[in-house]
C-alpha cells in the first residue's frame, strides 16, 4: 500500500510503468472499474476544425478510426492496412493536431520502438504528416487559423465551457503549438473533473450499497473500486453520469467512454479482467 503519492506521476513508459501499475490492487472483496473518454481530444479537434470526414468517422462506432485513417494516409484498402500502418496513423493523429513537426514525431515513435518494433525516419514522418493534412486540410485551414486569429486579436482563448487562458509568450511556432493544444486538452480536463464529481455524488454517495469509491481522476479517466457483485451496476452508471452536454461550433458533440475492469490497475488482459 502507498499513501501520500501523486498517482498522476506513475511512470507511463512501458514496461516499467505497467509493472508499477500492477502493484496497485483494490480492497478485499472489491474490483477496479475504470472509464475513460474515447479519443476525446481528437474528437474535439475534429469539431473545432469542422472536418466533416473526420467527424463522420468518430460518430460511427462501427468504424475503426485509426484503420480508416491509415487506409487514407497510405492509400490502401481497409483490408490491406497492416497493424504497423494503423499504429502509425494513430500516432500521427495524436501528435500533429497540435503542430508537432516531423523530427519530434519520429523521435516520439522511435522512443517506443523497442517495444513496438516500429522505427521511422524523419523523412517518413514528414510524409505521414503531409498526408494527414492533405486528407484533413481543415485542421490547419480552420482550427489553426481560428486559434491564430484569436491570439492576434486578444491573446486569449476560451473553451466551450468558459475556461480562459491568455498567452504571453513570444510570437511564433512554440506559442502556436501551446495554443492549439489548449482548448482540446483543457476541455477534456474540465470534463474529467466534472466526471469525478458526478461519480462521487451519483454513485459513491447515492448508492452506498454498491461499496463504490472514487479513487482517481487522471485527465480523461475515472477509476473507482466497488463490491464485486455490483460491478455491472457501477460500470453502467459511470457511463451514464460521465456524459455531459457539449456544443462546439453549434453542433452537439457526444464523447463516449470506454470501460475496463480488473483485479489491479494494470492494463486489461486475460489475466486481469472480469469481462
Amino acid at each position: 500500500r502507498m499513501s501520500g503519492y501523486n498517482l498522476q506521476n506513475i511512470p507511463t513508459r512501458k514496461p516499467i510503468g505497467e509493472q508499477i501499475k500492477r502493484a496497485f490492487i483494490p480492497d478485499e472483496g472489491k474490483v477496479f472499474v475504470a472509464r475513460d473518454y474515447s479519443q476525446a481530444e481528437a474528437r474535439v479537434v475534429a469539431h473545432l476544425s469542422r472536418a466533416v470526414g473526420l467527424i463522420e468517422l468518430f460518430d460511427d462506432p462501427t468504424r475503426d478510426v485509426h484503420k480508416e485513417n491509415a487506409s487514407r494516409i497510405f492509400n490502401k484498402t481497409l483490408t490491406a492496412v497492416s497493424e504497423t500502418e494503423r499504429y502509425l496513423a494513430k500516432r500521427v493523429v495524436h501528435a500533429v493536431n497540435y503542430g508537432e513537426m516531423e523530427d519530434t514525431l519520429a523521435q516520439s515513435i522511435n522512443e517506443d520502438a523497442e517495444e513496438t518494433k516500429v522505427w521511422i525516419s524523419v523523412d517518413e514522418a514528414r510524409r505521414l504528416r503531409e498526408a494527414y493534412f492533405s486528407i484533413y486540410p481543415e485542421i490547419q485551414e480552420v482550427f489553426w487559423a481560428n486559434v491564430r486569429r484569436e491570439l492576434k486579436q486578444s491573446r486569449t482563448l476560451t473553451t466551450p465551457w468558459g475556461m480562459k487562458r491568455t498567452f504571453y509568450g513570444r510570437w511564433g511556432q512554440d506559442l502556436f503549438r501551446k495554443a492549439y493544444a489548449f482548448v482540446p486538452q483543457s476541455l477534456i480536463g474540465q470534463m474529467g473533473r466534472r466526471a469525478l464529481v458526478a461519480c462521487y455524488k451519483e454513485i459513491e454517495v447515492a448508492q452506498p450499497e454498491w461499496g463504490a469509491q472514487v479513487l482517481l481522476n487522471v485527465h480523461d479517466s475515472i477509476v473507482m473500486q466497488c463490491n464485486e457483485y455490483a460491478l455491472g451496476l457501477v460500470a453502467r452508471r459511470m457511463g451514464e453520469v460521465m456524459r455531459f452536454p457539449l456544443v462546439i461550433n453549434g453542433k452537439d458533440v457526444a464523447v463516449p467512454t470506454d470501460c475496463q475492469v480488473g483485479w489491479n490497475w494494470g492494463k486489461s488482459s486475460a489475466a486481469n479482467s472480469m469481462g
